[in-house]
């Protein structure tokens, strides 16, 4: 209920990638190959309570669902809908005391290799706040609902336990008042990134119709995977949307970015260029 606050020892905002531990496997593309990335999703054991002071220090009996999901889909609380009207007394920053709450619970084991890489645990979306615990300890929080949220983390050798405390309602809850069905829970990708010390962070690639641009030294394979030069570009846009795939090596890594060339501009008469040929958007409302 503070309007000021947003998360709680989340990492600063980055560009999305999925790191490799080969060039080929970069250019493959495939997440679940790499040997950085361990997909958290599943089933996960969960415990519901229609009002968060009744979850108690210890849980000891737990349901279990698949994770991403939302509970009212997995037979808690029914799916609802409103569209002008906010579901819940409009006295902001304030929301209900009754506030159900959903416990979420799994267990991931790592080996000793693993354990001293710097770890990071992602969640790509939780509805609506919600408290992240490993091994018991307090590691953050986040009411950004819809958006990525990363959290550095410290693990053991073998197994650890991973706990999600996802409450229902919060501050953000206010912003969210569109006209669509009201779902709650861990509903996008979680995942464990275990990276090599020193590893990037951020990453910036610039491109334009002639070619692309980056810091750093990188490699540009074509769509066939081939490497090439750019000598002659061959341009991006919707009827052929080509990519380019830049790999950035640093610290054991192998990073993929997929890169369109193409040039956009409005002219004075307000007429919008792709590559120099006019475009006319279709757009659609879509949430």
């Amino acid at each position: 209920e503070n309007l000021k606050f947003i998360h709680e020892n989340t990492l600063p905002p980055r560009a999305h990638y999925i790191p490799y531990d080969t060039l080929e496997k970069a250019l493959q593309g495939q997440k679940a190959a790499s040997a950085y990335y361990k997909l958290l999703n599943g089933t996960w054991d969960f415990h519901y309570f229609s009002r968060d002071i009744d979850c108690p220090e210890e849980i000891t009996t737990w349901d279990q669902v698949t994770v991403p999901s939302c509970w009212q889909t997995t037979g808690y609380e029914k799916p609802y809908y409103t569209n002008v009207n906010y579901p819940y007394p409009v006295d902001p920053p304030y929301v209900p005391d009754d506030n159900p709450l959903g416990v979420y619970r799994r267990f991931v084991t790592v080996t000793a290799q693993e354990a001293a890489r710097e770890n990071t645990i992602v969640f790509e979306g939780v509805a609506s706040f919600y408290e992240l615990f490993v091994n018991g300890t307090y590691v953050g929080c986040s009411s950004v609902s819809h958006s990525t949220s990363e959290f550095a983390v410290d693990l053991k050798e073998g197994q650890n336990e991973i706990l999600v405390k996802v409450y229902k309602w919060c501050v953000s809850s206010y912003l969210e008042d569109q006209d669509f069905l009201r779902y709650n829970g861990i509903f996008r990708d979680v995942y464990l990134l275990s990276r090599p010390q020193g590893h990037l962070f951020d990453i910036n690639i610039g491109f334009d119709s002639k070619g692309i641009y980056y810091d750093g030294s990188y490699r540009i394979f074509d769509a066939d995977g081939k490497e090439t030069d750019l000598a002659n570009p061959v341009l991006w846009n919707a009827e052929q949307p080509y990519l380019y795939t830049v790999v950035v090596e640093e610290a054991g890594e192998f990073i993929p970015v997929k890169v369109g060339l193409r040039d956009q501009k409005v002219t004075e008469e307000g007429e919008l260029l792709i590559n120099g040929v006019s475009v006319k958007l279709k757009g659609v409302n879509h949430h």
